[in-house]
């Protein structure tokens, strides 16, 4: 199906016969309830949705060992906004990824390579004052392929800008104590879930992390800080790339990207339930 297909195939009221989200050789579709959908105003002041905006401001030379999946067309038809989104071939979600092992984890060097490919695509986004906020396995993929993991992150229908009120999904501990958070810390706390869930076989859930019936496994210490219960406790994307626990893979990871001023990234953020 060319996107010019898929438009006719809307106009003539035909989108019924699509699933939610339909998976076709080279690209896969996304359909919205128009009443899930968020909108912000592009540059040119059109009112737009707001994933649409954020995967528009994202870079589109991805090349390398982690990568978003790209915004390829969109159509605001009826009552659903369409997205038609880059399809990696040879791809699996990290969920599934780790729960087709024979232990539920994934192997540990692995692992490792995967989140600091992850963080480095975290700090992509940063720069361009963008918040995830939904990161989590199920929206990573993970190319089932190469020798060599290699990444990209899905689903920004929660994200928003910096600027943004932002929706409540995945909340760290400071929430439950100021009824906010800070992007930065949250993204931390929700880098250290995907990391977790990637090497223990239990997934993790935050009130049993929290009363310590979930406990993280020993000499993981870079764990830990990611998961620290205070926000000032945790590292910065930075201070995550520049630990001891990514020295046996270091090899095999690409350079550092150019170090982010992080303004905004440490402003609060007041959560919104929908």
């Amino acid at each position: 199906h060319t996107c010019a297909q898929l438009h006719s195939c809307a106009s003539n009221h035909q989108l019924s016969s699509l699933k939610k989200t339909t998976f076709f050789p080279r690209v896969a579709i996304k359909r919205i309830p128009r009443g899930n959908v968020g909108f912000t105003q592009d540059r040119n002041g059109n009112r737009i949705p707001t994933e649409v905006a954020i995967m528009q401001k994202l870079p589109q030379d991805t090349a390398g060992s982690a990568a978003h999946v790209q915004l390829l067309d969109w159509y605001h038809l009826f009552f659903q906004v369409l997205l038609v989104l880059e399809r990696p071939v040879h791809c699996t979600d990290l969920f599934r990824c780790c729960r087709s092992k024979s232990k539920h984890v994934l192997e540990e060097d692995k692992a490792k390579v995967s989140s600091w490919n992850l963080i480095e695509e975290v700090k992509v986004f940063d720069n361009e004052g963008i918040f995830h906020q939904d990161l989590k396995l199920e929206n990573i993929l993970i190319n089932t392929n190469s020798e060599e993991p290699q990444i990209w992150v899905i689903d920004f229908g929660v994200g928003c800008f910096y600027t943004k009120r932002s929706v409540c999904r995945h909340v760290p501990p400071e929430y439950n104590l100021r009824g906010r958070y800070m992007a930065g810390p949250m993204t931390v706390w929700q880098l250290g879930v995907v990391l977790y869930d990637m090497l223990h076989k239990e997934k993790f859930e935050t009130v049993p992390f929290l009363l310590k019936e979930q406990r993280i496994k020993e000499d993981l210490h870079f764990l830990e800080r990611c998961l620290a219960i205070s926000p000032d406790s945790r590292m910065t994307l930075e201070e995550m790339q520049g630990h001891q626990f990514f020295v046996s893979v270091l090899s095999s990871l690409s350079p550092l990207s150019p170090l982010s001023a992080l303004p905004v990234s440490h402003l609060w953020i007041q959560p919104v339930f929908r």
